[in-house]
């Protein structure tokens, strides 16, 4: 980044965070030249997600109604992702209220190619 005597200049900082929480970063800009640098410290706050959606179903009795819901997973394809059935079926890894109602993983969860 290039910044002339007395200017300034926007830089763009992206954050990516997969848990609510506080977190804090230092970025530093240093000349090469001189060794001069200057540095800011950054604190993010990141708070749960707000809900995409309420899915509906409704079926006659002792029918079943099905809905697949796709994901997108962010992380890189050697990421190995675990939510459970496949590779730990005694572990919750979703929750419903009703006792009647099964969520089953189609397919394994990977990342991104």
């Amino acid at each position: 980044v290039e910044v002339g005597p007395s200017g300034t200049k926007d830089f763009q900082v992206r954050f990516n965070s997969y848990v609510e929480g506080n977190t804090k970063a230092k970025v530093t800009f240093t000349n090469h030249q001189t060794k001069e640098y200057c540095y800011y410290e950054l604190q993010a706050k990141t708070i749960a997600a707000d809900i995409l959606d309420v899915i509906k179903m409704e079926s006659p009795v002792r029918q079943t109604a099905r809905y697949v819901i796709t994901a997108e997973n962010p992380l890189p394809s050697s990421t190995d992702i675990i939510m459970g059935t496949q590779q730990k079926p005694d572990e919750d890894w979703w929750s419903c209220d009703s006792k009647f109602i099964r969520v089953n993983e189609l397919s394994k969860f990977t990342g991104n190619t």
